[in-house]
């Protein structure tokens, strides 16, 4: 585990999932252009994370919504 990874903020369970599809915390803040030791960029990170989540979330409810129209 790369050592900014014991330093990444409280993620929700879908959050953490994306970070882990990005091979974990480090490559996520990396691949976002983004340095995880400097404190500007962790929230830069942590914000773009959030807004992944709940787009990742939204795509989930209209999946749902859809499943369920199609059972009726």
């Amino acid at each position: 585990m790369p050592s900014a990874d014991a330093l990444h903020p409280r993620l929700t369970p879908i959050e953490s999932e994306i970070c882990k599809s990005y091979g974990g915390w480090t490559k996520f803040m990396i691949s976002m252009r983004l340095r995880p030791e400097n404190c500007d960029d962790l929230e830069k990170g942590r914000v773009i994370i959030a807004a992944f989540a709940a787009e990742m979330e939204k795509d989930l409810e209209q999946e749902q919504k859809q499943k369920l129209q199609n059972n009726r």
